[in-house]
C-alpha cells in the first residue's frame, strides 16, 4: 500500500516525523464546565489557546493582546487559524505600527464542545455525535432533529450566555 511505502521511504531517509505542526505546538488546552441551567445539564467545553510565537511576539503582547475567538474550533477551524497567525507573525517579526504587526500580539482562542462529546482524537471523530451537539447547542431555534416545533432553543441560549458571562471573563481575566 502507498502509506506503507511512504513510511518506508521516510525511515530509509532517516527523517524525523513530527506529530504536530510547529504552529500548533504552542497550543494549550483547558476544560471549562458551564454549570447546570434549569433543566439543562452541565456542558463541558474545550478551550484552546495559541498565543503568538515567543520568538516573534510583541514585547507587550501579554499586556495588550488581540484575541480572535474561534467558535466550534474542532476538527478544523482552530488549527487553520492558529497556523495562519503563527506564519504571519514569523513573516513580519520586526513589524511595528502597521497592520501586519498585529499578528505579533494575536492570541487565537478556540471554544467548543469537549473532544470527548464527539470522540475526537488523533485517529478521527464521530461525525454523527458532532452533528448532534452542534444541532443541539448552536441554532437559535430548535433543530427539527433534536426538538421538533421550531421554538426558541434553550441550549443555544445557555451556550451564548455561558460564552459572554463565563468563558470570555475566564479567558481575558
Amino acid at each position: 500500500p502507498l502509506g506503507a511505502a511512504i513510511l518506508h521511504a521516510l525511515r530509509a531517509a532517516r527523517c524525523r516525523m513530527l506529530s504536530i505542526p510547529a504552529g500548533a505546538q504552542r497550543t494549550k488546552r483547558h476544560h471549562f464546565v458551564l454549570p447546570r441551567r434549569g433543566s439543562l445539564p452541565e456542558l463541558t467545553l474545550d478551550i484552546q489557546v495559541a498565543g503568538p510565537p515567543r520568538k516573534h511576539a510583541a514585547k507587550d503582547a501579554a499586556d495588550h493582546p488581540l484575541i480572535l475567538y474561534v467558535l466550534d474550533p474542532e476538527p478544523l477551524l482552530f488549527g487553520m487559524a492558529a497556523l495562519f497567525a503563527y506564519a504571519q507573525a514569523g513573516y513580519y517579526p520586526m513589524a511595528e505600527g502597521n497592520a501586519e504587526a498585529q499578528f505579533r500580539r494575536l492570541f487565537v482562542v478556540g471554544v467548543g464542545h469537549s473532544s470527548s462529546s464527539f470522540a475526537l482524537d488523533a485517529e478521527g471523530f464521530d461525525s454523527t455525535k458532532l452533528r448532534n451537539v452542534r444541532r443541539r447547542d448552536f441554532p437559535p431555534w430548535d433543530h427539527p432533529a433534536i426538538r421538533p416545533g421550531g421554538g426558541s432553543n434553550p441550549c443555544a441560549a445557555r451556550f451564548v450566555e455561558g460564552l459572554v458571562d463565563e468563558v470570555i471573563p475566564y479567558v481575558e481575566g
